[in-house]
């Protein structure tokens, strides 16, 4: 009785792992993307990220200084760059600060 329900149970993942493979061979990265894709739905692979990819290009031509689109962020790193260099600036933190205190 036991060797029957072993066998059985080894001949039932030889199967089912069969059918696995053929349905893994007739569409091969079908299975594996629509995977990828529940588990990163925003990645530029996907559909839903194709989709915030497009949103994001159309919010960056109307507002390409936003600090999610890449000119916002250069032009973040080129003020930090410079307040790391001049901190006193009036355009850096330290700068406003100081002049605040200054004109009170």
């Amino acid at each position: 009785m036991m060797k029957k329900r072993l066998y059985g149970g080894v001949v039932f993942s030889i199967v089912m792992s069969i059918v696995g493979y053929t349905q893994q061979a007739a569409k091969p990265g079908q299975t594996s993307l629509d995977d990828f894709c529940k588990q990163f739905p925003l990645s530029a692979s996907c559909p839903d990220g194709k989709n915030a990819i497009a949103k994001q290009h159309t919010f960056c031509a109307e507002f390409p200084s936003s600090v999610t689109c890449p000119d916002g962020r250069a032009a973040i790193q080129e003020q930090n760059a410079f307040c790391f260099q001049f901190p006193m600036s009036a355009s850096c933190p330290e700068g406003k600060a100081v002049i605040e205190k200054m004109t009170k």
